[in-house]
């Protein structure tokens, strides 16, 4: 998925262990209607090759997975982005819909 927008905030790193730091960065979306800005996640190696390089004002098309996971029965959604486009992409090939660390093979047939 892509998200384009404005960056409008950029949070500190969060480093809860050695293996693992979080840095959010607001985004406010330039194509939807309501709720535009959103909390976009980069996680360890992305804060140092993406969110690193990112400004606030700086206009952003970003590829992003959802992530969801139950805590205490409690549901809750993250947004990671993998990929910044040095410039809009006029088309997204498979490969980058898939995300970091997919291949095709993994998008078979649903266990469902």
């Amino acid at each position: 998925m892509l998200v384009k927008g404005k960056v409008t905030k950029i949070m500190d790193v969060e480093t809860f262990s050695e293996k693992f730091k979080k840095q959010v960065v607001i985004v406010e979306q330039t194509d939807a209607m309501y709720d535009k800005e959103i909390p976009v996640e980069f996680t360890n190696k992305g804060i140092d090759e993406i969110s690193s390089k990112l400004k606030v004002d700086q206009q952003v098309t970003l590829g992003i997975n959802l992530a969801g996971r139950e805590w205490e029965g409690r549901y809750f959604v993250n947004i990671r982005a993998w990929r910044l486009y040095d410039e809009e992409p006029s088309t997204v090939n498979d490969d980058d819909e898939l995300g970091v660390g997919f291949t095709k093979d993994d998008h078979g047939d649903l266990p469902f």
